[in-house]
């Protein structure tokens, strides 16, 4: 089928194989179609690497959120016009 999109060639490897093999028993409505079973993986796939990015992201907001205001007084008032009067224009 023509087409503008990449086009990916997937050898079944025995890793491959055994996944396919196990896909059957999860879609058997398809078992028997090996590519079918290949596009089942790979949208079970798809969304588990969402959810990864997803959760990778919502880790990072906590982390942000747990350590957010706790540099106060680190750098005492006025520092920043006290270092830009240091350097003369």
């Amino acid at each position: 089928m023509p087409t503008a999109r990449q086009r990916h060639m997937i050898t079944e490897t025995a890793p491959i194989e055994r996944a396919l093999d196990e896909a059957s028993a999860l879609w058997p409505e398809v078992a028997s179609e090996r590519s079918k079973l290949l596009q089942k993986i790979l949208s079970e796939g798809i969304e588990a690497v969402h959810l990864r990015v997803e959760n990778k992201k919502l880790d990072r907001e906590r982390a942000i959120r747990e350590i957010a205001g706790s540099m106060n007084g680190v750098w005492p008032l006025g520092w920043r016009e006290e270092l830009l009067n240091e350097w003369p224009e």
